[in-house]
């Protein structure tokens, strides 16, 4: 079995409950899987068509919880907190970090009135559900400047092969 490190702890690359380690309990009606992955972490997990629902246990107290998400027959991307890990035939292939819309808002204003910080007029539009920040300024010749920032969904991604 292969593992993926996450904070110190190693959860298994897999999306079946049964490989995950010793199945303690299983109840048919829920889809619900509890397996013991070492002498101390324990996996919840709830089985859903594509998806699995994972709580991670370690001596009895919750630590996180994650998604697996079967994106194929080989392939699936599980998700912890901000980032999305995808694994090809066991194999981490990416890793994604997803930023928070508001921090990221936050962070561009900040860039641009450092960037226009000479700039007497500056108008400032956010629109959220079309992922656009368009700025518009008054440059050296009096004239309106139009910035058009789009947002894109997945934000800081990183290719591993």
């Amino acid at each position: 079995m292969k593992y993926q490190n996450y904070n110190h702890y190693k959860l298994p690359i897999t999306i079946n409950p049964l490989e995950y380690g010793k199945l303690i309990l299983k109840i048919l009606e829920l889809n619900l899987f509890v397996v013991q992955i070492n002498k101390t972490n324990i996996a919840v997990i709830k089985q859903f068509d594509n998806l699995n629902k994972v709580k991670l246990f370690k001596l009895g107290d919750f630590l996180f919880e994650y998604t697996d998400f079967k994106t194929s027959e080989n392939s699936f991307v599980r998700t912890i907190d901000n980032r999305k890990f995808t694994f090809n035939k066991s194999i981490l292939t990416s890793i994604e970090k997803i930023i928070n819309s508001n921090r990221l808002i936050f962070a561009l204003l900040l860039i641009c009135f450092y960037y226009f910080d000479n700039s007497i007029l500056l108008q400032l539009a956010v629109i959220p559900f079309k992922n656009i920040i368009k700025l518009r300024k008054v440059n050296a010749n009096h004239n309106w400047e139009d910035l058009v920032f789009y947002i894109k969904n997945k934000i800081f991604s990183q290719t591993l092969f």
